[in-house]
């Protein structure tokens, strides 16, 4: 949690580790000074930012007596949901001046930054841009009343002091900061305005072909037509932010609550894909075992049954050759001792009187 000190009074910028949505969250009092905008100075009163999670105030500030306040702390931004920021208008007894700061406006790039999260409403993919052109091309066109800017982007007078508190904040490394303001005009009620529109940027640059993300915190002023000039040079703000330590305390727990459930998440996450990529890899060795067993089996089978059908072949052979009397011929060799003389029969029978078997 950094502390960005305004008055005597202290803000927290907070933020979750990694996500897009990392608080950028500066206080109306920055913004005033940077527009040169407040009120004679004057009785004040006390009101408060609540916010509704903690039941708590989250913030106090002096407003002048007889502005008319609204103001809360966020927690329903899609862009970084669960986070707080600073939301409030301030706007004068006859309504004319109105001073206001809404949730940052973000930007990302690519798309698969932004898992988790909606965009819808609080920012816009696309690849970096400087701060000017991201309120002219996506905020001021989402202001919905008709708005055109009547003088281009240029710097914020007297930024130089904020933004070096800003850059201070050290909430995340290779976070680059800058400021713009764009003037437009619009009516409202059928009388004419003009405003300022403020953009206080943290911009976070991943690589040369505009990927990454910003976080945008929006603050403006408007006075009727021919008299917004007279405001800034004229108003003398004097409001002082303070931070309820009460709630600095819990919103702090809060965090490291959610860096730690993150943590757990991640954890658990690695774990479920390294058990399934090893039971991935065990079905995969088991089924070609079973492969190799279901080739051998198959194997075995056919020799097998190409012995059987050789046994089955030869045995037909045999029993033919028995059938037909086809059986291999003994020969018997005989002399007669009478004469001299010789003989070969098939069969064991002596021929006659004389002959003797000479086998």
């Amino acid at each position: 949690m950094k502390i960005l000190k305004v008055g005597r009074g202290a803000l927290p910028l907070t933020g979750t580790q990694g996500r897009v949505g990392r608080k950028v969250a500066v206080v109306l009092a920055v913004f005033c000074g940077l527009l040169v905008c407040g009120t004679a100075q004057g009785q004040m009163r006390r009101v408060s930012l609540d916010d509704a999670l903690f039941q708590m105030p989250a913030y106090t500030m002096n407003v002048p007596a007889g502005w008319k306040y609204e103001g809360t702390v966020r927690r329903d931004v899609g862009c970084s949901p669960g986070d707080a920021f600073q939301a409030y208008r301030l706007s004068s007894a006859d309504g004319g001046t109105v001073i206001q700061v809404r949730a940052p406006f973000f930007t990302a790039y690519p798309a698969a930054m932004i898992q988790g999260m909606n965009f819808n409403g609080c920012g816009v993919i696309t690849p970096s841009m400087a701060t000017g052109e991201l309120l002219t091309r996506y905020f001021i066109p989402k202001l919905g009343n008709g708005a055109r800017v009547v003088s281009g982007a240029e710097a914020v007078p007297n930024v130089e002091q904020w933004m070096e508190q800003f850059q201070a904040l050290g909430s995340m490394p290779g976070l680059r900061h800058e400021s713009s303001r764009v003037k437009i005009a619009y009516t409202e009620g059928g009388k004419a305005y003009e405003a300022w529109i403020v953009g206080l940027s943290a911009i976070k640059q991943m690589d040369q072909r505009g990927g990454g993300f910003s976080s945008t915190v929006i603050a403006s002023v408007r006075a009727p037509q021919g008299h917004l000039a007279e405001a800034e040079k004229n108003l003398d703000w004097a409001l002082k932010v303070s931070a309820n330590p009460a709630w600095v305390g819990r919103e702090r727990e809060r965090m490291q609550q959610a860096q730690n459930q993150s943590r757990a998440d991640g954890e658990r996450t690695r774990a479920a894909i390294a058990a399934q990529g090893q039971a991935n890899i065990n079905s995969t060795t088991q089924r070609t075992q079973q492969t190799i067993d279901s080739i051998h089996a198959t194997g075995k089978a056919s020799s097998d049954a190409a012995r059987e059908s050789e046994n089955a072949r030869h045995s037909a052979a045999v029993g033919t050759a028995d059938h037909m009397g086809d059986r291999p011929t003994t020969y018997y060799h005989w002399r007669n001792t009478a004469t001299g003389a010789t003989r070969v029969t098939n069969n064991s029978t002596n021929p006659g009187p004389n002959w003797v078997s000479t086998d």
